[in-house]
């Protein structure tokens, strides 16, 4: 593989950390190959509620090890990192389809949290 062609599959694959300058519409969210894997990443936000209900049980499980309240805690400021962008979704696609419920399920896994 050339070096450039390295480099970019790696920056793709870093930019599903959300959590990159590199995520932001100035960096390679600008780019439409790094947009489309955003989104698809974080389409399980935009998905039926009760399918992303079921993913939020699937994480608690993957987080077996965290405490109660130190996972409710990290949970809680993932979930919130989303709701506090403007747009969860880069493409126009992706955001008309998905945008709405992609608000509405964190906030139902927000209130869950807090019981």
């Amino acid at each position: 593989m050339e070096s450039d062609t390295a480099q970019r599959v790696h920056d793709l694959v870093m930019a599903t950390a959300h959590n990159s300058p590199q995520t932001t519409a100035s960096g390679l969210s600008a780019n439409r190959d790094a947009e489309l894997l955003l989104d698809i990443d974080l389409s399980i936000l935009g998905s039926p509620a009760e399918r992303f209900e079921q993913y939020d049980q699937d994480v608690r499980k993957e987080h077996v090890a965290a405490t109660g309240a130190r996972y409710e805690a990290a949970r809680a400021q993932v979930l919130q990192g989303f709701l506090d962008r403007p747009k969860i979704f880069q493409g126009e696609p992706s955001a008309a389809l998905l945008e709405a419920q992609a608000r509405i399920n964190p906030n139902a896994a927000l209130s869950r949290l807090a019981q």
